[in-house]
């Protein structure tokens, strides 16, 4: 068959969008404290379900002054190191305070009736919590994955270097990261924008055109100019000279002594 080019670019948020749906999550009930920390996890860190679930409370530490999630394994089992965001360690924080987790996974199921479990979730509460906060917030077809993409976005929109967001994803190649943030096509600045006027840009071209030939008749001119008025005044400075010479080559008397005879000498050129 025909080979297939490009490749499917998936979802993601805008600024307002996400700022939406965190705000989304409920903050009346155990599970609305915990889907509110999972989205803030994979919004704010952009990890990946499987990471959120494999989460334990040692690895959040405090490094360099700041809160960060260190020896997170991801795919391929290559470690990495999550810089946390302030917004992001608040949900956390305020998930572990109402549910009393202080060890263990961060994450642990929770009974219909507010009960904390000790064992840890699943890949499908992480995917069912995301959905909960996409319906609150009314955004349709939304993924725990395009979260991700759409911090590798915002980070990229705000003045992030890709080789950084590439360290933040735990990407294995760079091409990967170009991926998620589309720096290969921009939707915002379409190449083919439908306002693009065609009349108009014909005028412009023509005009443009016609300013060049006038340009170049001018510059044309003006070094042919330049160029005769040098050529006149070197003729004219070697002939001066040719005159002077000349007239030093006329004979001239050098004075004696009286008692002498004036004696005569001719200067060559």
């Amino acid at each position: 068959g025909v080979k297939r080019l490009g490749r499917k670019m998936g979802n993601w948020l805008t600024r307002n969008q996400a700022q939406e749906l965190v705000n989304a999550a409920s903050k009346t009930n155990l599970r609305g404290w915990r889907d509110g920390a999972m989205v803030g996890l994979l919004l704010g860190c952009g990890l990946r379900r499987s990471e959120v679930v494999g989460l334990n409370l040692d690895q959040l530490q405090s490094r360099e002054g700041r809160w960060v999630i260190v020896n997170l394994v991801g795919k391929g089992a290559r470690l990495r190191t999550v810089p946390v965001p302030s917004w992001s360690k608040e949900l956390v924080d305020a998930w572990l305070r109402h549910s009393g987790v202080t060890d263990g996974k961060v994450f642990r199921q929770v009974l219909k009736g507010g009960m904390v479990q000790p064992s840890g979730v699943t890949a499908n509460v992480v995917w069912y919590a995301v959905k909960r906060c996409a319906g609150q917030a009314g955004i349709n077809n939304l993924a725990p994955h395009d979260l991700r993409r759409t911090c590798a976005r915002l980070c990229h929109g705000s003045g992030g270097e890709l080789e950084q967001i590439q360290f933040l994803l735990g990407h294995a190649s760079v091409q990967t990261t170009e991926r998620y943030i589309g720096s290969k096509q921009k939707l915002q600045d379409a190449v083919n924008d439908p306002t693009w006027n065609f009349g108009r840009e014909r005028q412009r071209l023509k005009g443009s055109r016609r300013s060049r030939h006038g340009v170049l008749a001018i510059a044309s001119f003006i070094i042919h100019y330049l160029g005769w008025q040098a050529s006149n005044m070197f003729w004219g400075h070697l002939s001066e000279m040719l005159l002077y010479r000349a007239s030093e080559a006329t004979t001239f008397v050098k004075p004696t002594c009286r008692y002498q005879r004036a004696e005569v000498s001719m200067v060559k050129w």
